[in-house]
């Protein structure tokens, strides 16, 4: 249910999981049992929603990130069977996402900002796609050179994919 309402709030109206609480006073969210799911308040120093609510949202992505191969290969599946899609050639990009406060410790460094702000801590993201889709998505740490990171990517993404060319 929290996975979904995340992906609603990111493609509707992008907020954080604090900024979904808001969100979700003007929209109907609902569990799988149609139930509306409405969020607790109770000021708590500048945030104005229960930390007890906003904790399982904080939580949700933590607990896909173990699932990740297995989300991507089952996505990747249904493309196949839905658009008929056939992989010939797929594309990596590299970008940089920075943090206004200190990230995570083991990810977050300084490094080559893409986005004018080499003062931040930040991390690579990396996506691969094919015919347009998303097929997979890599997070690395923030000075990592980008090249270090293909060969990575170029193994993992033909090994569980079977794919034999990228660009």
């Amino acid at each position: 249910d929290r996975v979904a309402l995340l992906i609603a709030n990111r493609l509707n109206e992008p907020r954080s999981e604090h900024g979904m609480a808001g969100w979700l006073e003007g929209v109907y969210g609902c569990n799988r049992n149609g139930e509306r799911i409405l969020p607790e308040w109770k000021q708590q120093g500048r945030v104005k929603v229960d930390l007890n609510w906003l904790q399982p949202f904080y939580r949700t992505l933590d607990g896909l990130i173990h699932s990740k191969e297995k989300i991507e290969r089952h996505i990747y599946d249904r493309l196949k069977d839905l658009f008929s899609l056939k992989v010939e050639t797929v594309f990596y990009d590299l970008t940089s996402t920075y943090f206004e406060g200190e990230g995570p410790v083991d990810m977050a460094h300084y490094g080559h900002s893409r986005d004018g702000h080499p003062q931040n801590k930040q991390i690579l993201v990396g996506v691969v796609m094919a015919n347009g889709f998303p097929l997979s998505h890599y997070i690395f740490r923030g000075n990592l050179i980008d090249h270090q990171s293909v060969q990575e990517v170029v193994a993992d993404v033909s090994k569980r994919f079977e794919i034999g060319r990228m660009i």
